[in-house]
């Protein structure tokens, strides 16, 4: 099972949430087997926050998004369905945002980017 975002996920996820919403790091170790490793420390300069499924969907439910998440046998399906509102009033009708992935943590990954996309962050 995939803990936290790898480091391509992670690179990506840095600039569009905010650091203190990543529960890890990877740390560099400088080794060219092993050149990365998970710490709960943010000590090193060049360390790269990377989050784990709670904390992704923690961050969404801080933003009032709540996905509906289908786990399928080939695939991990997540849908959010929004209305832009105002002083209660519905200014555009319910809209519903899809993606696909192999595990839970790629899917949402994949939503918090196409949200990002969208200005929806």
């Amino acid at each position: 099972m995939k803990a936290y975002t790898d480091l391509e996920q992670s690179k990506i996820l840095k600039d569009i949430l905010p650091i203190e919403s990543a529960d890890m790091r990877y740390s560099p170790l400088g080794d060219n087997i092993h050149p990365w490793i998970w710490t709960d420390t943010f000590i090193e300069k060049d360390a790269l926050p990377c989050w784990s499924l709670a904390a992704l969907l923690e961050h969404l439910r801080k933003i009032d998004l709540f996905p509906d998440i289908i786990d399928s046998v080939d695939c991990v399906l997540m849908d959010i369905s929004f209305a832009d509102d105002e002083d209660g009033k519905v200014l555009h009708p319910i809209q519903c945002l899809r993606v696909e992935g192999k595990t839970i943590l790629d899917t949402c990954y994949k939503m918090i980017v196409k949200l990002n996309e969208q200005n929806l962050l």
